[in-house]
C-alpha cells in the first residue's frame, strides 16, 4: 500500500465475505462524513492472512500457485502481496487489489467462486486466520510519488485510530497538509487510505514506500519546518495539534513486498 514518503514521521511518538462487506459500506465512516458519488477508481480490497506456526514459507509457495491461477484466468484485477517484518503482525502476508470502482465488483461471481476453490486448494490448510476489508484511496490527502508504476521495496505503515467526533476536522487536516507541501515541492510523498468496511474504525493508514532502509532515516527538513516555511509557525502548529488531538492510538508496521507472490495483468 503506496508507493511514496512519509510526512508524518513528527508524528511517531503519538501514540463468501467480499459480499458481506459490500453490504455494510462505511457503516461508522458514514455517521460522520457526508457521502459522495464516486468519481474516480478509490476502492481496494485488502486482506491479511496469519499462516499456521512453521507453515510461512509453504503458504508462501501456495500464494505463488495461486497467482498462476489469476494469470491462466487472465483476471483484470492485479493482486500485490506483502510480508510483515516487524510488529504484531510480523509473518503474516498482506495482499491487495487496488484502484477499482465499487461497480468492477459486480459481474465476478463466476470468478470468485473459482477463486475461492483455489485459495482453498494452496492456501486454504496452511492459512491460521484471515481478515479482509475495503479501504478508499484518500487523493485529496495522498502525495503519490511521481511516475511510481509499482510499490517501494518496502511500505511503512502508520495506523491512526481517530475520534469519531474528529472525524471531519482530521480529513480537512490532511488535506491541507497535501496543499501546502505541494506549494513547495516537498519531495516527500505517501498515500492515505480510509476503511470503509471490514475492522474496527474510524481507521486510516499513512502508507509510505521505501527503496532502503537508508530511506527511513528522517528527512533534513521535518514536516513541521515544511509547513511553518509553507503557511507560517504559527498556523503549522495549529494544524498539527488537530491532527494529534483527533488521534485516539498510532500503531506502525514496515512490509516487504513480494513481487513473486503478486500477479500484474499484461498490458492490453
Amino acid at each position: 500500500m503506496g508507493y511514496g514518503g512519509d510526512p508524518f514521521l513528527p508524528l511517531r511518538g503519538v501514540v463468501g465475505m467480499r459480499k458481506t462487506m459490500l453490504g455494510i459500506v462505511g457503516a461508522a465512516l458514514v455517521a460522520a462524513t457526508p457521502v459522495l458519488a464516486q468519481k474516480q477508481p478509490d476502492v481496494c480490497q485488502v486482506s491479511v492472512w496469519t499462516a499456521k506456526a512453521g507453515s510461512e514459507a509453504a503458504w508462501a509457495e501456495g500464494r505463488k500457485k495461486h497467482m498462476e491461477f489469476h494469470k491462466a484466468q487472465k483476471d483484470a484485477f492485479a493482486w500485490f502481496t506483502w510480508e510483515v517484518l516487524n510488529g504484531d503482525r510480523a509473518g503474516s502476508f498482506l495482499t491487495g487489489t487496488f484502484d477499482h470502482y465499487w461497480k468492477d465488483y459486480d459481474g465476478r461471481d463466476a470468478f470468485d467462486a473459482l477463486d475461492g476453490a483455489d485459495i482453498a486448494r494452496t492456501t486454504g490448510p496452511l492459512t491460521a486466520s484471515s481478515t479482509t476489508g475495503f479501504w478508499i484511496h484518500m487523493s485529496g490527502a495522498s502525495r503519490s510519488k511521481p511516475g511510481a508504476t509499482v510499490p517501494s521495496k518496502y511500505s511503512q505503515l502508520t495506523h491512526y485510530y481517530v475520534n469519531l467526533a474528529d472525524v471531519p476536522r482530521f480529513e480537512d487536516a490532511l488535506e491541507t497538509v497535501k496543499a501546502e507541501l505541494d506549494k513547495i515541492s516537498w519531495s516527500t510523498y505517501s498515500n492515505w487510505y480510509r476503511l470503509a468496511s471490514g475492522g474496527e474504525g474510524p481507521h486510516y493508514v499513512l502508507a509510505t514506500g521505501r527503496d532502503s532502509f537508508a530511506d527511513f532515516a528522517p528527512p533534513e527538513k521535518s514536516l513541521i519546518q515544511a509547513l511553518s516555511e509553507a503557511m507560517g509557525p504559527r498556523k503549522a502548529d495549529d494544524l498539527m495539534s488537530t491532527v494529534r488531538e483527533s488521534t485516539a492510538k498510532i500503531y506502525t508496521e514496515v512490509m516487504q513486498y513480494r513481487a513473486d507472490l503478486s500477479y500484474v495483468p499484461a498490458a492490453k
